[in-house]
């Protein structure tokens, strides 16, 4: 049995219990709920991610605040993190592996046409490249034995046009069209801005891969996969589409202060729009819709007009007219 003093202290206790929890029943809103200070290993965790992100926010700050370059002709403003040295390196490797691969054509009409356009268009343009502190190049105008419409340059001077091409370009001021556009390339300096460019997306990514650590796997990997299809979609097709238009606005200049009649860029970009019946979306594509590019050249022709006046003594209104 349970003596009456004790017995009364019980119900005392109980009495007081139920009291203060109708009290509390009255409060309005909830109390604030404790929380448990993080264990030390969750903490460093969680500070090291922070200093990851802040830390790849400043790298990108400083990249972008440090590789800015100009673009001569165009005055456009580039962003830059590649040395000069270091493109021409990657350009002559990657030149000593194609090279290798390609059967050519060392003789013949076309190869010597190649020859003589490629040496005017490349004088044009070295007082250009002098100042992107690129000098003394050893240029190299390749024939390729291939049936593709296609050429193409790589850093250092050297430029390969494929036999299938030379038919379309039909005579010297078609060849000096192409010829100016690639090595409008180099003077752009085109190469190096898409590798930085490219390292520039790759560093995005990991912080958006950093942010996004404490996502579910799947949902995070279905949104890195949506910011991947952007950057390309957004970023890197865009640019190199604005690099070969680029290429062709400096070409253009190039083949007319070399003498050959920029008009014939049109007629050729003409041409080439005849043959490609089918082709990609221009947004999903690297290069602009061939009639955009001749839309775009006639835009831009009194100018280079001029340039070709200054050579041939032409009258630039009746050219422009014509």
């Amino acid at each position: 049995m349970t003596p009456v003093n004790a017995r009364s202290g019980v119900q005392a206790k109980l009495d007081s219990m139920t009291q203060a929890a109708a009290t509390l029943a009255k409060l309005p809103g909830r109390l604030p709920a404790f929380r448990a200070p993080l264990p030390l290993a969750r903490r460093r965790v969680t500070l090291c991610r922070r200093l990851r992100q802040r830390a790849v926010a400043c790298a990108i700050v400083t990249l972008l605040l440090a590789g800015c370059a100009t673009v001569p002709e165009t005055g456009r403003t580039q962003f830059m993190m590649v040395r000069a040295a270091a493109e021409l390196d990657m350009g002559l490797t990657a030149f000593a592996q194609i090279k290798e691969e390609l059967t050519l054509v060392e003789e013949g009409p076309e190869y010597e046409m190649l020859q003589r356009v490629g040496h005017r268009v490349a004088a044009e343009a070295e007082p250009l490249l002098a100042r992107r502190g690129i000098e003394d190049l050893e240029w190299e105008f390749l024939l390729a034995d291939d049936d593709a419409l296609n050429a193409f340059v790589l850093p250092g001077g050297k430029i390969v046009f494929y036999s299938g091409i030379m038919p379309l370009l039909e005579d010297e001021a078609g060849v000096a069209a192409v010829m100016g556009h690639e090595v409008g390339h180099l003077v752009g300096r085109h190469a190096g801005e898409r590798i930085s460019q490219h390292v520039l997306v790759a560093m995005s990514m990991t912080a958006a891969q950093v942010a996004l650590a404490r996502r579910d796997p799947q949902h995070r990997d279905q949104i890195m996969a949506a910011l991947g299809l952007g950057a390309l979609v957004g970023v890197m097709l865009p640019y190199s589409r604005l690099h070969e238009s680029e290429a062709d606005e400096i070409g253009l200049l190039l083949m007319a202060r070399a003498g050959y009649d920029p008009r014939e860029a049109v007629r050729v970009w003409e041409r080439m729009a005849a043959e490609q019946e089918t082709r990609p979306p221009e947004f999903l594509s690297t290069h602009p819709d061939p009639e955009r590019r001749a839309a775009h050249l006639r835009e831009i022709m009194p100018r280079a007009l001029e340039e070709y006046r200054a050579i041939n003594g032409e009258d630039v209104a009746a050219a422009i007219r014509h």
